[in-house]
């Protein structure tokens, strides 16, 4: 956003060629840290290590869908028709229900003052990316300027992303009516807890 690298504390080749150049760096030459503690424990840093934290959530049925592509198919593909055949989404849902709340509860419990942590919905990302930007910028400290802000949204969209074309509809929606309930029900348990704004609309 300003000139300045995020970093990660993965290592993923792929990303570090196609411009993440600062991929495995988590020290202060980096403005933040991607992490998806406290899945894969033991690349996490000890409690302490950050200073604040932003929460980036996903709804729970988007988060799995894409999870699913990247496991088959990498960053920017998508999975065969013949891996959507196999996989049983109702079981799927269900772990998802119970696993995705467990993320963002491991931050409000390392960062339990409110002052420390930042909560950004996904899709408002999508909806008003400008807004979003302002609200990371001014959490952490970082004056940025109306130039920057329309250089950022004029070239938000990428050539590094899923091809959402190359998805057929059915794999959209691929849950029935139970999953689905299951999942909307995870969300909205933990949107009250952390009070934010249950969608009216899906």
């Amino acid at each position: 956003m300003l000139g300045i690298l995020t970093g990660s504390i993965y290592t993923d080749p792929s990303l570090i060629r196609n411009g993440f150049l600062a991929g495995g760096f988590t020290d202060g030459r980096v403005i933040a840290t991607k992490t998806h503690c406290p899945i894969l424990p033991q690349k996490c840093k000890s409690s302490g290590y950050y200073d604040k934290v932003i929460m980036l959530i996903r709804n729970p049925w988007d988060a799995l869908l894409s999870n699913l592509n990247l496991g088959q198919a990498g960053h920017t593909g998508v999975a065969q028709d013949k891996f959507y055949k196999g996989v049983n989404f109702s079981i799927r849902a269900t772990q998802i229900s119970r696993n995705w709340p467990r993320i963002y509860l491991h931050w409000v419990r390392e960062f339990p003052n409110p002052k420390d942590r930042l909560i950004i919905r996904y899709e408002d990302l999508l909806q008003d990316l400008r807004t979003q930007l302002v609200r990371i910028a001014k959490f952490l400290s970082f004056n940025v300027n109306e130039d920057v802000l329309k250089c950022v949204v004029n070239n938000s969209t990428g050539a590094f992303k899923r091809n959402k074309d190359k998805l057929k509809p059915k794999w959209l929606t691929p849950f029935n009516e139970d999953s689905m309930k299951k999942m909307k029900t995870s969300r909205n348990r933990l949107f009250k807890y952390l009070n934010l704004t249950i969608p009216r609309r899906e």
